[in-house]
C-alpha cells in the first residue's frame, strides 16, 4: 500500500529554547517527513541561528512578524505533500507519529487527529494525556445544526489532507486577531469530509510553567491569554461563520452561538476567581448559567454522573471560599 506523504510546518516565534527538540522530533520520525518547513515569524532571539544549523534538512522561511495565521498561510503555500501537520515550535512529535497518521488517511478522511502528552517547560511529563476523548466520523452536522465544536486537540494534534485544505486557504487574517489559525482549519475542514481519531498520544504539548507552578495556577495549556477570553472567543466564532459563508457560497449556515464546555468552564472559572465580591460572582453565574448548561448537555461523552458533577461545580463555585474556589477551579480546568 502506498502511504500518503506528510509535510510538517513548524511555526516559530521566539521559541529558541524549544526549537532543537521540535525539529529533531520531526527529523527522527520512523516514517520520514516529505518536507520539514520552519516558518520563523520575525523572532528576536537566536531562533534563526538554531534553525540554520540544520542546513538542508529543513526549509527555512524568515518573515516579518505577522502572527500564527500568516505563518500557516506561508507554510501551506510551500507544501508539496499529500498531508500536512502544523507543529507549534514549543511542541514535539512522538517518534512514530507520522506513520500512525499516514496509515489513517483512508479516501474519505480529510483530517486525522490524535491525543497529546502534557509536558512542562523543561519537557518533564505532567502525567496528563488529553483530550479524554476525541470525536470522529462525519461531524458536519454537529457544527451546522448545534453550533457544537467537536472534540479536537489543539493545532499540533491535527494532520490535514492537503487537497482538501486548499479549498480553505489562505486563511482569513484579521488585524485584531492574528492567531487562531488552527481554529479555522480544525472546524472548517470538518465540513468537507470525515475526521479520523487516534487514541494514542502522538505529540508533546508544552505548558509554559514548571510543573510546580502549573499546579498552582488556573490555566488550560497556553490558551486564554486575552484579558477578555469570552469576547475573543465569540468574535472568532463570528469570523468562522462569515468565513464559511464566503467560501461555501452560503451553502452552510452556522448557529449564532457556539457550544464548547472545554472553553466555557475556563471562561467561567477565570471570571469567578477575579470577582472578590459575592454579588459579582452571582451576576457572573446568572449571565453564564444557560450557556454552561447547554455545553454540559452537549457532551455525549459525559455520563449522567459526570453531568451532575459538572452542574454541581457550576452552581457551587460562586458560594465557596476563595481557597476552595481556586482548588475546585484547578481540579476542573487544569490539564
Amino acid at each position: 500500500m502506498n502511504l500518503p506523504t506528510v509535510s510538517v510546518v513548524i511555526c516559530n516565534y521566539n521559541y529558541a529554547q524549544f526549537l532543537v527538540e521540535c525539529i529533531e522530533s520531526v527529523l527522527n520520525q520512523s516514517y520520514a517527513a516529505h518536507q520539514v518547513i520552519v516558518i520563523d515569524d520575525g523572532s528576536t532571539d537566536n531562533s534563526i541561528e538554531i534553525a540554520e544549523s540544520f542546513g538542508e534538512q529543513i526549509i527555512l522561511v524568515k518573515k516579518k512578524n505577522g502572527g500564527q495565521i500568516s505563518g500557516y498561510n506561508e507554510g501551506f503555500s510551500l507544501c508539496t505533500a499529500d498531508a500536512i501537520i502544523f507543529l507549534d515550535a514549543d511542541d514535539a512529535l512522538e517518534p512514530n507519529a507520522l506513520i500512525w497518521v499516514a496509515e489513517r488517511f483512508t479516501p474519505d478522511v480529510v483530517k486525522v487527529q490524535y491525543k497529546l502528552k502534557v509536558v512542562d517547560q523543561d519537557s518533564n511529563p505532567t502525567g496528563s494525556v488529553l483530550p479524554s476523548s476525541l470525536d470522529s466520523g462525519n461531524l458536519k452536522n454537529e457544527l451546522l445544526l448545534k453550533g457544537k465544536l467537536y472534540k479536537s486537540p489543539p493545532g499540533s494534534g491535527n494532520a490535514y489532507r492537503v487537497a482538501t485544505l486548499k479549498k480553505l486557504f489562505p486563511l482569513p487574517s484579521d488585524s485584531h486577531d492574528l492567531h487562531g489559525a488552527d481554529y479555522f482549519c480544525i472546524y472548517g475542514i470538518s465540513l468537507l469530509g470525515e475526521v479520523a481519531s487516534i487514541s494514542e498520544p502522538l505529540f508533546r504539548y508544552r505548558v509554559h510553567a514548571p510543573a510546580e507552578a502549573a499546579r498552582n495556577a488556573l490555566s488550560f495549556g497556553n490558551a486564554l491569554k486575552s484579558a477578555d477570553p469570552i469576547t475573543r472567543a465569540n468574535k472568532r466564532w463570528q469570523r468562522l461563520k462569515s468565513w464559511v459563508a464566503d467560501w461555501s457560497e452560503q451553502q452552510y449556515l452556522i448557529p449564532g452561538q457556539f457550544i464548547d464546555f472545554t472553553q466555557q468552564k475556563v471562561f467561567y472559572a477565570a471570571a469567578i476567581l477575579k470577582a472578590d465580591r459575592f454579588i459579582e460572582r452571582i451576576d457572573i453565574f446568572a449571565e453564564q448559567f444557560d450557556w454552561l448548561m447547554l455545553a454540559i448537555n452537549s457532551r455525549d461523552d459525559f455520563n449522567v454522573l459526570k453531568k451532575i458533577a459538572a452542574l454541581v461545580w457550576v452552581i457551587s463555585l460562586p458560594f465557596c471560599t476563595k481557597s476552595l474556589r481556586i482548588y475546585l477551579s484547578k481540579k476542573m480546568c487544569n490539564p
